[in-house]
């Protein structure tokens, strides 16, 4: 983990702080980083009246600051008006005149403290829930950048090692025409695997002890292996069709230089495959048959990095769910479907009953294992076909694809009952409030939604732990 800051995201933050500090009506949003015993200003707000600047660090511990007792206690610090607090009457911020401050820690991908983000105001403000609301999102927002920049910092660093890699193992390619004691010396001391392919007749007629680590397969046993004992055939079709084309190439013109490479998956010896990339060059050997020289080396890392990238750009990186963006394509799609075929389509709208009280009595660390709890027993209760996405906070929604009113209203209701049966951290009761529209024809998204959000509503105002059924158009709840 890269403990620097990002400065690739700062241009990023910078919306994020001034946008908070205007919808809060506040003179001064920050974010702050913690590095080397000091905070930092990494982010001020472009506020009238911001006495702070970027770059002001001020040493730690003891320096009195709001933001150090945040990273402290690595929770949510509120304080109205520091002037009547006998813990904040003397702090820094009051030669700004700062008597009102909300704060809240940011982590590291890793969980080591970052800093905060926080707002502070020269007068009393118990800043209302929706403000409290906003900068939870928006911390969840810059841990979730950090995650993001750390993934791809990963990613970039060992593209940049293939590469150079790759570029040392083509040398040591050419040295092949040099020595055979030259080539034995460099292919049995390397952890890449180099390899000679005899095209003509299916075989492998060198492999590098590294083959073992990579696949399990000694050398020996390689020697005697086809292609398909070693590839998986949804690899080995395309394999097969560049090697054909590279072979007829190379008969019509001896002298071309054919390179290839490619990513591709190999078979194991205990049943299982490994992600590599190969380079490979065609030659005419002195028997005049086509073979290939090439180097292979084991991605699977990268892979699963570029797996977990790809996750994060469709889920909730809390809950593991989908996210809105997600929803909103599939949701689309599967409009364009019920408008061909007429097939009913359902939306349950739900809400977690009580859930800001949680967070306020047992920290938010309670809040989001609450919240990864019952989007599981949900997500138990729901076909392959259903797609459950974070709407926001506490806030869900379920797409169901060919479901009509009843059987949507008894999905709703199955749902329900799992949730609030689901023992929870710390003897939590927990329920839903779940409201059922189902699409009508030629109603738009926003507007499916918007009848679900309200069917939700009145089940609340009805007293919570219950579903309710959106009318038609123009019905009343």
């Amino acid at each position: 983990m890269n403990q620097n800051t990002p400065d690739a995201l700062l241009p990023q933050w910078q919306r994020v702080v001034d946008l908070i500090a205007h919808i809060a009506q506040v003179p001064v949003g920050l974010i702050m980083g913690l590095h080397h015993n000091e905070l930092t200003v990494l982010v001020a707000s472009q506020t009238a009246g911001n006495p702070y600047r970027v770059g002001e660090t001020t040493p730690l511990p003891d320096s009195g600051l709001y933001c150090e007792r945040v990273i402290a206690a690595q929770e949510r610090l509120l304080v109205p008006n520091a002037l009547q607090s006998p813990r904040w009457g003397h702090n820094p911020d009051l030669k700004h005149h700062m008597v009102a401050y909300l704060g809240f820690p940011i982590r590291y991908p890793n969980g080591k403290p970052f800093g905060t983000i926080c707002l502070l105001d020269r007068k009393e403000n118990h800043f209302s829930p929706e403000i409290l609301e906003l900068i939870e999102r928006m911390r969840a927002l810059i841990e979730g950048s950090l995650k993001m920049h750390d993934l791809l910092h990963q990613n970039a660093r060992r593209v940049v090692e293939i590469h150079e890699k790759t570029q040392r193992l083509e040398k040591l390619v050419q040295a092949l025409d040099e020595s055979e004691k030259k080539f034995r010396f460099i292919t049995e001391n390397t952890v890449d695997f180099i390899w000679m392919h005899n095209v003509s007749r299916d075989r492998f007629v060198y492999a590098s002890p590294s083959v073992k680590e990579l696949t399990g397969l000694d050398s020996a046993t390689l020697l005697t292996l086809d292609l398909k004992k070693f590839v998986p055939p949804e690899f080995l079709r395309a394999m097969k069709r560049k090697m054909t084309a590279a072979v007829r190439r190379l008969r019509e013109s001896p002298a071309a230089e054919i390179v290839s490479q490619n990513e591709i998956q190999l078979y194991r010896a205990d049943g299982g495959t490994v992600w590599i990339e190969y380079k490979l060059k065609y030659l005419i050997n002195k028997g005049g048959e086509i073979e290939t020289v090439g180097v292979s080396r084991n991605i699977e890392d990268r892979k699963l990095k570029e797996q977990e990238i790809s996750f994060l750009s469709t889920h909730d990186f809390l809950t593991k769910v989908h996210n809105r963006l997600y929803l909103y394509a599939e949701a689309h799609r599967e409009i364009a479907r019920s408008d061909r075929t007429g097939s009913p389509l359902a939306l349950l709208f739900f809400d977690l009953d009580g859930f800001k009280r949680v967070n306020d009595e047992h920290g938010h660390a309670v809040g989001d294992v609450v919240l990864q709890r019952t989007t599981q027993v949900v997500a138990q209760n729901l076909r392959k076909s259903d797609v459950l996405a974070r709407y926001g906070g506490e806030e869900f929604v379920i797409l169901m694809p060919d479901m009509p009113l009843e059987a949507a209203r008894n999905a709703a209701e199955r749902i329900r009952r799992a949730v609030a049966a689901e023992p929870m951290p710390k003897g939590i009761p927990m329920t839903v409030s779940i409201g059922v529209a189902v699409r009508e024809p030629g109603e738009s998204l926003d507007r499916w939604i918007d009848r679900a959000d309200r069917a939700m509503y009145a089940a609340k105002a009805q007293g919570r732990d219950r579903c309710t059924v959106s009318p038609p158009r123009g019905g009343a709840l």
